[in-house]
C-alpha cells in the first residue's frame, strides 16, 4: 500500500503500520520536539523516518511501544 495521506489526522499508512507527524507525536508521547530529539540522539526514543521533504514521522507502533514501557518504567 502506498503511503498516503487521512483527512485532517496527522497520520500517513504504510504497509500495516501508520506513520505519525509531529503533531500526533507530542499529543501521545507529552514531550517536546527537542526532547524528542534528544532522546532521540540518545538512542532512548524510535527514530523518525523521512516521509518526503521537509516532513518526518515516526512508526506508530515504536510510538506506542515507546509510551507503554515509560510508563511501566516510572
Amino acid at each position: 500500500m502506498p503511503i498516503y495521506s487521512t483527512h485532517k489526522s496527522e497520520r500517513l499508512y504504510i504497509m500495516n503500520d501508520s506513520i505519525i507527524l509531529e503533531a500526533e507525536r507530542k499529543r501521545r508521547t507529552g514531550i517536546s520536539r527537542t526532547t524528542a530529539w534528544r532522546l532521540e540522539k540518545e538512542d532512548k526514543f524510535p527514530k523518525r523516518r523521512i516521509v518526503s521533504a521537509g516532513l518526518v514521522g515516526w512508526l506508530e507502533s515504536e510510538i506506542n511501544d515507546w509510551v507503554t514501557n515509560r510508563q511501566v518504567a516510572v
